[in-house]
């Protein structure tokens, strides 16, 4: 019996102590796993913030517009260069300034919101042509036109005796820039003084082909539409004028010439009167 009863306490002993160590163990794991946590949210809090700016998908030339599809948000571990975006709405809709690489990430300073700054190609549209005509005041609504503006075109020509034709050349061209401005600002006083300024307006190529042609032809002049009308006027027949007629002067006669008084002259006895003015002899 006393033999079992220290059998017994032996293997009490035995489960005790294993008991023991697993929950020696259980705290260790414990104790690691909460000091782990704690490391990690002392780095996390002492971590530098992760810099976020917008990066270029595809390739942009100068003068494109950046769409939302075209630019993604980017990561850096390192804090970012100043002056680059850092959101995608500070580019969506804007033009590049300079031509952009895929991959390459946007600068504040190489887009911008103002189509003009980025040269007169970036305002005409695909398919569009630029086309320049030299107006004066007459012939360009006396200098009041803007860009944005919309104009129609007439034609008038002469004939060699004098006939003069206008018609109808073409309708509705934007005006894409005057005397070399892509906006609506005032020109300095002395620019003003010009008699003639070039007018820019935007025309696909068989409008500019007209043009062309028209301004070797004759002279074209300019009218202006309302921003809101964009109908299109009646092609009328041309309107012709039949060259006046040179008036001439009524003949006026010649009023005779004056009769002097009668010269006799006597030669060798005999005697002949002379009428001066009349060349007659008697």
């Amino acid at each position: 019996m006393k033999a079992l009863r220290r059998l017994g306490q032996a293997r009490l002993l035995i489960i005790g102590g294993g008991v023991l160590g697993l929950c020696l163990i259980a705290a260790g794991v414990v104790r690691v796993i909460h000091d782990a946590g704690r490391s990690e949210a002392v780095t996390s809090a002492t971590a530098k913030p992760r810099a976020v700016v917008v990066q270029l998908k595809v390739p942009k030339g100068r003068g494109e517009a950046i769409k939302a599809e075209d630019v993604q948000l980017l990561s850096l571990a390192d804090p970012a260069a100043p002056g680059l975006a850092n959101q995608t709405q500070a580019v969506v809709g804007k033009v590049a300034l300079e031509p952009l690489a895929a991959g390459q990430l946007i600068a504040d300073a190489s887009v911008t919101a103002e189509p003009g700054k980025a040269g007169l190609s970036a305002v005409v549209p695909s398919g569009l042509r630029a086309v320049t005509l030299s107006a004066d005041v007459e012939t360009a609504v006396g200098y009041l036109l803007q860009p944005g503006d919309r104009v129609d075109v007439t034609f008038v020509s002469r004939d060699g005796v004098g006939a003069a034709s206008a018609s109808l050349l073409l309708q509705d061209l934007v005006v894409a820039a005057v005397d070399g401005r892509l906006d609506s600002q005032t020109k300095d006083a002395a620019a003003s003084t010009a008699s003639e300024r070039p007018i820019t307006l935007l025309a696909n190529p068989q409008q500019a082909e007209r043009l062309f042609l028209a301004r070797g032809q004759g002279k074209v002049f300019l009218s202006l539409r309302h921003p809101l009308d964009r109908s299109p006027a009646t092609q009328a027949a041309p309107a012709v004028t039949t060259p006046t007629p040179l008036r001439t002067q009524p003949r006026v006669a010649r009023p005779p010439a004056p009769r002097g008084a009668p010269v006799e002259i006597v030669v060798a006895g005999r005697s002949q009167v002379i009428y001066p003015g009349r060349g007659e002899a008697r």
